[in-house]
């Protein structure tokens, strides 16, 4: 799933909207470790576990199995003010960020249920694409569904890779730099406004 597209059609729409870019989450997953992967990463590391070949795989395995990520600690507290301030929109004051309870850990819970409001708000993003001469057709590739599960968890999300290093993968990314990255290649292909 690419969060990226989502995020930042949200933001763009927030933006054009007038209307701070709440994190769509809860307080828990804005707090905990969100362990996340660029597609690059993945891509890189595909090609050096095919090079390694079998000598990856422990005694009895037919598959070798990994974890991936880009190896860094991420926060959504840390992240989404980044995200924010990229694309120019501001995030609301902390007394608003969070609204209602926090939920018990190992529900799912969202405060900006982005599945439901998102979609009516297609024209917002028509407008804004039309003007800028972009792919319209941009508001298809957002995955609400996704995001809300990828901000509404309640636990943390770090995967293990200790398999990854014993074969001698050592790569670390920047999650900050990929998101950025990825935002300035939308704006180059014309998906999001430059």
């Amino acid at each position: 799933m690419n969060l990226a597209v989502t995020i930042a059609l949200y933001a763009l729409i927030c933006k054009e909207e007038g209307k701070p870019f709440k994190f769509p989450g809860n307080r828990r997953m804005w707090e905990n470790v969100a362990d996340m992967s660029a597609a690059r990463n993945n891509a890189r590391f595909q090609v050096f576990v095919s090079l390694k070949g079998a000598e990856v795989k422990k005694e009895g395995e037919e598959v070798a199995m990994f974890n991936i990520h880009d190896g860094d600690k991420v926060h959504f507290m840390d992240l989404w003010p980044k995200i924010g301030e990229y694309f120019g929109v501001p995030l609301p004051p902390n007394t608003e960020a969070f609204t209602g309870p926090d939920p018990k850990p190992g529900e799912m819970s969202v405060q900006v249920p982005l599945s439901k409001e998102m979609p009516p708000k297609k024209d917002i993003w028509n407008s804004i694409a039309t003007k800028s001469n972009l792919d319209t057709s941009a508001f298809e590739y957002a995955t609400w569904e996704f995001a809300e599960f990828a901000t509404g968890r309640t636990w943390p999300d770090d995967g293990d890779m200790t398999r990854a290093r014993e074969a001698g993968w050592d790569v670390t990314v920047d999650t900050w730099q990929m998101w950025k990255e990825t935002f300035d290649k939308m704006k180059e292909l014309k998906i999001i406004p430059a």
